[in-house]
């Protein structure tokens, strides 16, 4: 059905598949194992040509397992090699390899030990659901981090994201709210900068490498001019990170 059918305003059927396939092969996996248990439990007079034949299908069957094995056992180590955090410490949580692990951008290296340290402070010291507002990158960076690792709001995530999420409304949107960040760490007025904070109730301002890699270095200053001036409270502080918290 998904083949012909698809949502309005989908992309090239991705999001159709992606929603539907996953279902049906749930179903699919659900109905192999009813029908393996059938064909063990079938009772009929012995017949050499058909347990012949059925005992083919079960070797057959036996050989297809065998090679789907083949992948997880061989391409784990492949995959896990292939990642720029092969030798962090090994473990389940998911935020550990930050703690040696660096990021080329723009020339330079972005130090996630630092990134870290401010996530677990916000996920340790903030309560409920406050909106933050981080530095937005291009696709498939290290962009939205800190909404990723801590589950807070951001004022805009992964912008092709949205728009493919949000396909029948105009990209504009999205583009505007790209503005409103870009403009909220560019601009120079504490003014136009609270302006747009409270618009998007943003509590906390994230500066980190990401920030000063992708924004005006003038326009970031301001945030301290703003914590001297009462504007703004400095909430935390690292090496590399300062968390700015705006008040009520």
């Amino acid at each position: 059905m998904v083949e012909v059918i698809t949502y309005k305003g989908d992309i090239g059927q991705m999001n159709t598949v992606f929603k539907f396939y996953l279902q049906v092969w749930v179903f699919f996996a659900v109905a192999s194992a009813a029908a393996l248990t059938m064909l063990q439990t079938q009772d009929e007079t012995p017949n050499p040509r058909r347990t012949a034949f059925a005992n083919g299908w079960v070797a057959m069957f036996g050989v297809l397992v065998l090679i789907g094995l083949f992948y997880p056992i061989t391409a784990t180590r492949a995959k896990v090699t292939d990642r720029y955090t092969f030798g962090s410490p090994a473990g389940l949580n998911g935020m550990d390899y930050m703690r040696t692990a660096t990021y080329a951008e723009r020339g330079g290296d972005l130090v996630l030990e630092a990134d870290r340290q401010a996530m677990e402070w916000l996920r340790a010291n903030v309560a409920g659901s406050p909106v933050i507002v981080e530095g937005n990158t291009p696709l498939y960076r290290w962009g939205s981090r800190v909404a990723i690792y801590t589950g807070l709001p951001t004022v805009i995530g992964w912008d092709w994201h949205q728009k493919q999420q949000r396909s029948i409304v105009d990209g504009a949107i999205i583009d505007r709210r790209l503005d409103a960040v870009k403009q909220i760490y560019n601009t120079r007025s504490a003014d136009d900068a609270l302006a747009q904070l409270k618009r998007f109730r943003v509590t906390y301002i994230y500066v980190g490498d990401v920030e000063r890699g992708f924004y005006e270095a003038a326009g970031l200053a301001k945030f301290d001019a703003m914590a001297r001036a009462g504007q703004l409270q400095l909430a935390y502080q690292n090496d590399r990170v300062k968390i700015f918290k705006l008040g009520e």
